[in-house]
């Protein structure tokens, strides 16, 4: 049970504590996790906005080619906790782009975009640096410890906060006002020391730890890939085995009849009331067989770039006929898919096109085997629009959505991504989850889970974003 919210606090803080208490977003555990800490700790809470100050620096409302500085983009930001200085030197040098901020002071950057704020300090030495839109540089005032700020950043309680004030559904956003109004805990400079201190101790132990982890689980690594080949290999080599079992049979009944036959003869005998063309010929399983053949082979191919040489060989394809033509390969009589334009325009993209229809067969197939039921007849959704990514990129949005089972329990889909990340109890099974992250990050693309709209039939929800084709 959620313990009672202490008024020990201003009217002000009070109205901020029961506006997130009141969202529907946040888990019960989330609420107590909160409410504990400004039960417990109310008096040095403190809103980021005390103890910070946003410097505007000089801002350029247009490009300038001729103006050059190294520029931070969101991923060069830091995301562990025990990692957050930036390395100048990574930083890639390039001419000024239109709202871009010169940064000549440290700074703590933040990211406005995306479910993590990124906190990385930027440390002047003399060379100033560039900063877009969706990064927010922050002045310290001297009574915080800057790798406390960060600490906080990175705590469970401004996750909390975070959760209620972002928008945005594929990537999540956050305005300067609304971050500047997060609360942490601000004990004495001493205090803050003396908490980093045990941080720092904590890391240690547990990057022992990962260490140790990390070495069984690099033992597992060659069988899962093999796994992996498996998986994007069964739906064809089992399509393969039925033909061959198919023209077998249809030769043996023609040595018993001991008579010749035509190509385009039908494979199987006909039943009363049935006509040849309801049945594939001997020409069309022999096609279908060596189409299987060469398709298996590509995705052997496909799966030595992508898990070995890390690579994907592209060309511009349009994304809605990509995904109508392998909508149109899946014929069967339990699920139905369909594919949308939300936004009717034609989306060009650099695709590997045998790669990236793994990717689709694979969300497909997964579906099939580990979501639908037999009793019910289900729905598969594509959906195609287009977002910004981190970087602000323009990129088209490919919504997946089927109405089959959820995830299993304790199941995330941080793990469904994992190399070793299995859903079911098979081996093998679930390894789809790995490939189809690593395909989209090799197109230079993101991969999310998007949580169910109340109402919504749908209970499994991607969204995948593939830059554009500038032009």
């Amino acid at each position: 049970m959620i313990p009672p919210i202490k008024y020990n606090t201003s009217i002000q803080k009070v109205n901020n504590f029961l506006q997130i208490l009141n969202n529907s977003s946040l888990t019960e555990e989330e609420k107590e996790i909160y409410l504990n800490t400004i039960n417990k700790k109310a008096e040095i809470l403190v809103q980021i906005n005390k103890i910070t100050s946003v410097q505007k620096g000089r801002m350029f409302y247009f490009s300038i080619d001729s103006v050059i500085y190294p520029i931070v983009k969101i991923s060069n930001l830091k995301t562990e906790l025990y990692n957050y200085l930036l390395d100048i030197s990574k930083l890639e040098k390039q001419p000024i782009s239109k709202n871009s901020i010169i940064i000549d002071y440290s700074a703590v950057l933040i990211s406005l975009i995306g479910n993590k704020l990124r906190p990385t300090y930027f440390l002047f030495q003399g060379e100033p640096i560039a900063i877009g839109e969706n990064i927010l540089a922050l002045k310290m005032n001297e009574n915080i410890d800057i790798e406390y700020f960060i600490a906080q950043l990175h705590s469970r309680f401004v996750e909390v906060q975070l959760n209620v004030i972002n928008v945005g559904t594929t990537i999540p956003r956050i305005s300067t006002e609304a971050f500047l109004n997060i609360n942490i805990l601000l004990p004495s400079i001493e205090e803050q020391r003396k908490e980093i201190l045990e941080i720092r101790n904590t890391i240690e132990k547990q990057m022992r730890l990962s260490i140790s982890e990390h070495l069984q689980e690099t033992r597992k690594i060659e069988h899962d890939i093999i796994a992996t080949v498996s998986h994007n290999l069964n739906q064809k080599l089992g399509a393969i085995v039925n033909d061959v079992e198919a023209i077998k049979r249809f030769i043996e009944y023609k040595q018993t009849q001991n008579s010749l036959f035509q190509l385009q003869e039908p494979v199987a005998p006909l039943f009363e009331g049935e006509t040849p063309d309801k049945v594939d010929s001997v020409e069309k399983v022999l096609n279908r067989l060596t189409n299987n053949l060469l398709d298996a082979t590509k995705t052997l191919k496909t799966t030595e770039n992508i898990l070995q040489k890390e690579k994907v060989d592209t060309k511009p394809t349009e994304m809605y006929a990509f995904l109508m033509e392998i909508k149109n390969d899946f014929q069967c009589e339990m699920f139905s898919i369909e594919v949308e334009k939300l936004i009717e325009r034609e989306y060009w993209v650099n695709l590997d096109n045998n790669a990236f229809g793994d990717v689709i067969k694979n969300l497909v197939n997964n579906a099939q085997k580990h979501g639908f039921s037999k009793d019910k007849y289900h729905h598969i959704l594509f959906e195609l629009a287009e977002e910004s990514d981190m970087e602000g990129n323009l990129c088209v949005k490919i919504s997946y959505k089927n109405d089959g089972k959820p995830f299993p329990k304790g199941f995330t889909f941080e793990e469904f991504k994992r190399l070793t990340g299995r859903a079911g109890k098979n081996k093998g099974t679930g390894m789809g989850g790995y490939f189809i992250n690593k395909v989209i990050q090799l197109h230079k693309g993101q991969f999310f889970s998007i949580k169910n709209e109340y109402g919504s039939p749908y209970n499994i929800h991607f969204e995948i974003l593939i830059p554009l084709i500038e032009n």
